[in-house]
This record gives structure tokens, C-alpha cells and sequence, in this order.
């Protein structure tokens, strides 16, 4: 019996994110190609200097919350870095979900996630 021939290949997508002030933004960030899986190995967030803790940020598959499991995180001149092995098969959507708390200012954030397609 032949065993098929799958490929698995070191996938990263790096996004900045701009909110405007006083707005939240679902932000798609990768639709994983039919016939393809996705395995997410690390999601790492940086606010940087000046966000002020008024960037809140949560990742999502569909409508299902990944991370954090729930809420949000938030921060300034930090790096979460998340060490995970999700799964996700073909057409599923990752999103990332950013609120702009400050009433005056936009703010930026920077989302990489780093993963393996498969397929």
C-alpha cells in the first residue's frame, strides 16, 4: 500500500494591526486553503511602547475563542509569546479581535503566528 506523499511546511504570517480610537476590529488573519490543515506551534503579541494598556486583544478560530481561553490580554512595550499545538483543518478562519480603549489615539499592535501547513 502506498503511503501518500504529504507535505508539511513552516508557515508564519506577521500582520500590524492599527485600531483607530475608540474602535474594535475583527481582523482576519488566515483562512486555511481547502485540502490543507494548519497547526498553529506559537502565537506571539506585541504592544508596543505607548499603547498605554489600551489595546485589548483576543485570537479566534470561527467564533470560538483560542487564546487567551478567555477575556483579553493587554499590555505595553510586552511580548506574550503562547506556546500551543492547535489544529485547524481546511476553510477554518483564524481571526484576531482588537479593541481600541483610548478615546483619542490610534494604536498599532504586531500578531505573528508561526505554524506548519500540512497538505
Amino acid at each position: 500500500m502506498a503511503v501518500p506523499n504529504i507535505k508539511a511546511v513552516p508557515y508564519t504570517i506577521a500582520r500590524i494591526i492599527t485600531v483607530d480610537a475608540n474602535s474594535t476590529i475583527k481582523y482576519q488573519f488566515l483562512q486555511v486553503p481547502s485540502a490543507k490543515s494548519f497547526a498553529i506551534r506559537r502565537i506571539l503579541i506585541h504592544f508596543p511602547t505607548g499603547s498605554n494598556y489600551t489595546m485589548y486583544v483576543s485570537v479566534y478560530k470561527g467564533e470560538e475563542q483560542i487564546f487567551p481561553n478567555q477575556g483579553t490580554i493587554t499590555g505595553d512595550n510586552v511580548l506574550y509569546q503562547l506556546e500551543t499545538n492547535l489544529e485547524f483543518d481546511g476553510g477554518s478562519v483564524i481571526y484576531v479581535k482588537v479593541s481600541n480603549q483610548d478615546t483619542s489615539n490610534a494604536h498599532s499592535i504586531v500578531v505573528i503566528i508561526e505554524g506548519v501547513l500540512i497538505g
